[in-house]
C-alpha cells in the first residue's frame, strides 16, 4: 500500500475527518486533501508526528512508496549540498572579516612632504626634503634617516586624522624637543591614536 492510501486508511480508522487531522498536525485541511491524493508529501517533522498519531513505524508509512522514498533521499541529498555550501560561505565569509581587520590593524598612514612649515616662527632651519633618505613607520615609531648626522628638533601637530611633523636643524636645547642621532632618528608616537591617522606630512623647505 503507497504512502496516500496508507495515510488515509489510518485516518478514517482512527475516526478522524481531515479537518481534525490537519489540527492535530498544525496544518491546513487542503494539506491533509494533497497527502491522500499523493499530489505531495509533507515534510519529514510533521511525517514523524503523523507516525506517532497512527502509531506506526516510519517504515511501514513508505515502505511501499517507491516515490516518497526518492523524494525524502532527493531532500536529505539536497540539505547536505546546502549544508556544504552553508560552511562554504562562513568559511568565505570568516577570511573576509579576518583579511579587514588585518589590514585595518596593519594599515599604514601615507607619508608626504610639503613645503609650507606650521611652526616657521621658531627661530630654527628647516629640512631640505633631499636631506630626508627614509621615512618609516613601525608600530607606535616614525623613523626618519637623514643624509648625515647631527642634532634635529622635531615638532608634531595633530589634526583630525593626520599627522605633522616639522624637522629643524638646530642647537637649541630649549625649542622642542632636540635628540642626538647619526643619521637616524626615532619619533615617538605613542600619544597619537595611529589607527584614526591616514597621512603624516613631513613638512620641508624645498630643494
Amino acid at each position: 500500500m503507497v504512502f496516500h492510501q496508507m495515510i488515509k486508511e489510518r485516518r478514517k480508522q482512527l475516526g478522524m475527518t481531515q479537518e481534525e487531522l490537519a489540527k492535530e498536525l498544525n496544518v491546513s485541511r487542503s494539506a491533509i486533501s494533497n497527502w491522500e491524493i499523493g499530489r505531495n508529501y509533507p515534510d519529514i517533522t510533521t511525517l514523524i508526528e503523523l507516525a506517532q498519531m497512527y502509531q506506526v513505524s516510519l517504515d511501514e508509512l513508505f515502505y511501499d512508496d517507491i516515490d516518497l522514498v526518492n523524494k525524502f533521499a532527493e531532500d536529505n541529498k539536497k540539505k547536505e549540498q546546502l549544508k556544504k555550501v552553508n560552511k562554504l560561505l562562513v568559511f568565505l565569509l570568516l577570511i573576509g572579516v579576518s583579511s579587514i581587520i588585518y589590514l585595518f590593524l596593519t594599515r599604514k598612514p601615507e607619508i608626504v612632504f610639503a613645503h609650507e612649515s606650521v611652526a616657521n616662527h621658531f627661530p630654527m632651519t628647516n629640512f631640505k626634503e633631499e636631506e630626508v633618505k627614509r621615512v618609516e613607520v613601525k608600530k607606535d615609531k616614525l623613523y626618519l634617516t637623514v643624509d648625515h648626522p647631527q642634532n634635529i628638533a622635531y615638532y608634531i601637530e595633530s589634526n583630525k586624522d593626520e599627522l605633522q611633523v616639522n624637522l629643524y636643524q638646530s642647537k637649541q636645547s630649549k625649542i622642542d624637543e632636540r635628540i642626538s642621532i647619526e643619521g637616524r632618528i626615532e619619533i615617538d608616537l605613542s600619544s597619537h591614536n595611529l589607527a584614526k591617522i591616514r597621512k603624516i606630512v613631513i613638512y620641508s623647505d624645498k630643494s
